[in-house]
């Protein structure tokens, strides 16, 4: 079931310093005091986020490069 599911992901993250909420207007994940991630109607919001390979935005593709660049590409 999710709610098990959520209550394991719960304990792995107050281990690590941060609280999972999830009711009725979304899911919110704090270290602390501070909201650092959270899902509310269809989207999800992250204040400072490292993206360690790649990301897709809609059509578009954003890739570091080995040379310190970033290769951009549409889809």
């Amino acid at each position: 079931s999710t709610q098990g599911y959520s209550s394991a992901a719960s304990d792995v993250y107050k281990r690590q310093g941060y609280n999972v909420l999830i009711d009725s207007n979304g899911l919110y994940i704090r270290s602390g005091t501070t909201k650092v991630a959270w899902i509310d109607s269809s989207t999800l919001h992250i204040g400072q986020a490292t993206i360690e390979t790649s990301m897709k935005l809609g059509k578009f593709s954003f890739r570091p490069e080995d040379n310190g660049s970033l290769s951009f590409g549409i889809f």
